[in-house]
């Protein structure tokens, strides 16, 4: 599919796809189509974005969802080896839940003393 029409499909941007695709994270196909060529996208593009846009809400940067893209694709990573990547990235999510936590706790106190 062409990059608009993974665009439409996936709601991210035409920009952000070009961006996943220069960085190596999104897999592309070039098509010559005259003196042009496309970039033509499979199906599997669209779980690669849900796959980024998770890892990245997850707190996972670009550079460390590149570099294990690469991994796996290269059998680098085993089940077993990612299995301790997401728990210490779980460590790191609850960490920073305890941190907004603390402020969210701060915030309220400060709403209370300012009341009457």
């Amino acid at each position: 599919m062409l990059i608009h029409q993974l665009s439409k499909k996936s709601g991210v941007s035409i920009d952000t796809i070009r961006y996943y695709t220069k960085l190596g994270i999104l897999p592309v196909t070039q098509r010559p189509a005259g003196s042009r060529s496309y970039s033509d996208y499979d199906e599997s593009a669209l779980e690669y974005l849900t796959e980024i846009r998770l890892a990245k809400s997850a707190g996972f940067t670009l550079m460390e969802i590149k570099q294990y893209i690469k991994e796996w694709n290269d059998g680098q990573i085993t089940p077993d080896t990612a299995i301790d990547i997401l728990h210490k990235k779980i460590a790191m999510v609850r960490k920073k839940k305890s941190e907004l936590d603390a402020i969210e706790a701060i915030l309220k106190s400060k709403i209370t003393q300012l009341r009457p």
